[in-house]
């Protein structure tokens, strides 16, 4: 591989997904001039930094290329499910991860067969509410110690701790924030070091650890100053706002949510629960009408865009909705 494609590639390992996009568009500044190798690491860095419009682009692109292999294709897929899901189409977003992992297995590429099965299940896992099935389970655990790769190890170990966490097991779900934290301590990557900052920030909010949990979460923030990851930072403004809104300080969290709306677009899922945050803290301030309204705003978004919402955002939003009705006096 030339110099410069083993820098991006380095900037990828450790996360840095900002300055490889950067750095990909300095050395081709016209898109089509690039080899199906460097358009296809563009498009997924373009999905991970939040530029989703122009990351379809690409993936058009490719698809008409000529002598796409297996793996490209593949990890075209995972792309397609990652932009899926971030559009609120669960569904479409697993049926991609499923695709995609089929064709690893034929590949015989133990590394691509685990990002697909934990987005896979990650995806899954919350829009049913469902626990996974243990033989899914073992499966991805045998290919985790299969592939070798510490980056793997780690995501996989985020991936516990958040099921765990979700599923009420907070001790387990320590347990494997702990390994995370271990494993990054020697295999430093700023995105996963995001991505559990974001879990730890949740983690401490559940055991009701609320100054923790802001303090992860301003983690999870700064460390998309060097990863660009775009969700990361938005979900951390909305973790910040959560932690704010615990306190008793809506004005605060009202701060955090303008800015996160400003930052993401109004067709992506993450724009619709901002808005649900949002209204939470309009709760807390006494504007009720602010309160409904932002509640409308989502649900209207998320039916005009046939938008899936997980369980776990499911519940969230309903307990705002019986607060406001409560404070409405519609007790019935």
């Amino acid at each position: 591989m030339p110099e410069e494609g083993c820098a991006v590639r380095k900037l990828v390992t450790e996360g840095r997904f900002r300055e490889a996009t950067a750095d990909l568009r300095n050395k081709y500044p016209q898109a089509d001039r690039m080899s199906v190798a460097s358009r296809l690491l563009f498009a997924e860095l373009l999905e991970r930094t939040g530029r989703l419009s122009e990351a379809r682009t690409h993936l058009a692109a490719l698809k008409r290329s000529a002598g796409l292999s297996e793996m490209d294709r593949a990890r075209m897929l995972v792309v397609e499910g990652l932009l899926a899901k971030q559009m609120g189409h669960l569904q479409d977003s697993i049926s991609a991860f499923q695709k995609a992992y089929r064709m690893a297995e034929r590949i015989g590429s133990p590394e691509l067969l685990c990002w697909c099965q934990l987005r896979m299940l990650g995806v899954s896992s919350d829009l049913d509410g469902t626990e996974p099935e243990n033989s899914h389970l073992s499966d991805l655990r045998q290919n985790v110690e299969r592939a070798a790769s510490p980056l793997l190890s780690i995501a996989y170990q985020i991936f516990l701790a958040e099921l765990n966490a979700k599923r009420g097991r907070l001790d387990t779900s320590r347990h494997h924030t702990n390994l995370a934290e271990s494993l990054l301590s020697s295999f430093p990557n700023v995105w996963l070091r995001g991505l559990l900052a974001l879990h730890v920030s949740c983690l401490n909010y559940l055991e009701g650890n609320f100054l923790d949990s802001l303090l992860a979460a301003r983690d999870a923030f700064t460390s998309t100053d060097e990863s660009g990851h775009l969700l990361t930072r938005l979900i951390a403004q909305a973790d910040m706002a959560a932690a704010y809104l615990a306190v008793g300080q809506p004005a605060r969290a009202r701060s955090c949510l303008a800015s996160a709306l400003q930052q993401s677009s109004d067709d992506e899922q993450i724009f619709g629960l901002l808005l649900e945050t949002l209204a939470e803290a309009q709760l807390l301030s006494g504007d009720l009408e602010g309160c409904a309204e932002s509640l409308n705003s989502a649900r209207n978004l998320s039916n005009r865009l046939a938008q899936s919402r997980s369980k776990w955002h499911k519940a969230w939003n309903l307990r705002t909705q019986v607060r406001l009705l409560q404070r409405r006096g519609l007790w019935h």
